[in-house]
């Protein structure tokens, strides 16, 4: 909360709960950047084994998202008012940690990240074993579908094949196995109908724009089939790398 410029607090008591407003709006620009600064200084409070200085915290976070620190500052200070981080007053600044909903939140997040960690370690490893590009990229297709598969409920089931009606094979279809068995079958090779899809995911090694721009393409075409609305399936694009900044 801004107080003058300076790192402070005012009382909110009297303002309804329903109207206060801590955090951006969901999808717009600030939000991201918010979001991007929570995680940073999220993960920074979680790694550190003390509290740290307001201006300290503030200027991490700034070189690392490269965001002003006046924006950093104000951001803060919204977690401070969520609950998200915890604030203590000292002669000269104010302390900064996580409180318990931040910590919690903390390692939930760090427990996401492990997939990503266990992810990347295993697609590098037969990288660096096989040289031929078709054959990697179909094993880390089988690894992401192996996470996920691991971790969605029973009624659902990771494949990779067709969708009845589209000829493009899709590397990642979840698809309900409890209402909807697939109209063919072998392996992980599967044809479902589109009412039965839940979600859709294209897989790549490295994500560069042009691949960016065929996924997203090739999924809003799915939008169009009929049945596959009933109910709205995910469609989402996963890539192990990204070159570069593009």
């Amino acid at each position: 909360l801004l107080n003058n410029g300076e790192f402070g607090f005012v009382d909110i008591s009297g303002i309804p709960a329903d109207v206060r407003k801590f955090r951006p709006t969901h999808g717009s620009e600030e939000r991201k950047r918010f979001d991007a600064i929570d995680d940073y200084a999220s993960k920074l409070l979680g790694e550190s084994s003390q509290n740290l200085p307001a201006h300290t915290l503030t200027s991490s976070v700034a070189a690392r998202t490269k965001e002003p620190q006046g924006f950093v500052e104000v951001c803060l200070r919204m977690l401070v008012a969520d609950g998200t981080l915890s604030a203590q007053r000292t002669k000269t600044d104010f302390l900064l940690g996580l409180s318990a909903n931040g910590k919690q939140k903390e390692r939930q997040r760090s427990f996401a990240a492990s997939f990503a960690h266990e992810l990347t370690t295993q697609a590098e490893r037969i990288a660096g074993l096989v040289s031929h590009r078709l054959t990697v990229g179909t094993y880390r297709e089988e690894l992401l579908r192996e996470l996920l598969q691991r971790h969605i409920p029973q009624r659902f089931r990771a494949a990779t094949g067709f969708i009845l009606g589209i000829e493009q094979q899709l590397d990642i279809i979840i698809y309900d196995a409890i209402d909807h068995a697939p109209i063919f079958q072998t392996g992980n090779l599967v044809v479902v109908p589109p009412e039965s899809v839940r979600a859709i995911i294209e897989v790549k090694s490295s994500l560069t724009p042009a691949f960016l721009r065929d996924a997203l393409d090739h999924l809003d075409g799915l939008q169009h089939v009929p049945g596959f609305d009933q109910p709205p399936a995910f469609t989402g694009v996963f890539a192990f790398t990204r070159p570069g900044t593009s």
